[in-house]
């Protein structure tokens, strides 16, 4: 019986050296920045997204598109993105970074890049995320609180 204890002595030394802290970089994560804390963010603007192929009159809600600052603990700059809704204004689709790159969301907590555009946002980078043709229109306009 001795002989099967020896035998699995050199097995468990194999499966303790697979367990290495250094391979999967927790042991050089003193390196990197920690990630940032949020301390505060803001809606600072709300518009909604409106769409119509040839008649004005002929508008239709597509969203919402919301300007939020985000200031990080520790940081005294604020840095400014935008969320876009569905035509409810109750979930998020996607959002634009302050660089102007669009992304959507995907099967709840992932992201797809839709491309990069002006900012603030413009009419062309909504048209492309919403899948409009270039030829037809969308507007930005205030929220109306009475409508």
């Amino acid at each position: 019986m001795s002989g099967h204890r020896l035998s699995l002595l050199p097995a468990l030394a194999a499966l303790a050296a697979c367990a290495d802290p250094y391979r999967s970089g927790e042991g050089w994560s003193h390196l990197y920045p920690p990630l940032a804390e949020e301390a505060s963010s803001n809606r600072t603007e709300r518009k909604e997204i409106l769409h119509w192929a040839k008649n004005p009159r002929e508008k239709a809600k597509l969203g919402y598109v919301e300007r939020y600052e985000t200031q990080s603990k520790g940081s005294r700059d604020w840095r400014v993105s935008w969320y876009i809704t569905d035509r409810t204004g109750s979930r998020k689709i996607g959002f634009i970074t302050a660089e102007g790159v669009y992304y959507r969301f995907v099967n709840g907590s992932d992201t797809a890049e839709v491309g990069k555009y002006d900012v603030p946002p413009r009419v062309t980078g909504l048209k492309v995320f919403y899948g409009i043709p270039l030829s037809e229109n969308i507007d930005l306009e205030e929220v109306d609180p009475y409508r």
